[in-house]
């Protein structure tokens, strides 16, 4: 995947508007490692500068609900109900993974 372009990054800021930039840097550079694997589902490698404590992460879209869960929200994984609160950037580097494949697909 390329990179985001300018018009990706606001659509991420706009759909996130409470996230920190250091939050949208760390979604770019997870974006290389997202594969989907099934219909709304994500497969992401384990980055460990960015404190990845797992060999890979799972991103699933309950289109029902429009809500994304990440195997990182684990109530067992330390932070893990924080991260189910704030949105953990695995997540953020999907949606914005589908914002670019979406874009691709308009031009």
């Amino acid at each position: 995947m390329s990179k985001p372009s300018r018009e990706d990054m606001e659509e991420l800021a706009r759909r996130f508007p409470f996230k920190k930039k250091s939050w949208m840097a760390r979604c770019v550079k997870r974006l290389p490692t997202v594969r989907q694997i099934a219909k709304n589902v994500w497969f992401l490698r384990c980055l460990p500068q960015l404190g990845d404590k797992r060999a890979y992460y799972i991103v699933v879209l309950d289109e029902d609900k429009k809500v994304y869960t990440c195997t990182c929200y684990d109530e067992a994984a330390q932070w893990g109900a924080v991260r189910r609160r704030n949105v953990c950037s695995h997540v953020g580097a999907v949606v914005l993974y589908r914002i670019m494949v979406q874009r691709r697909l308009e031009d």
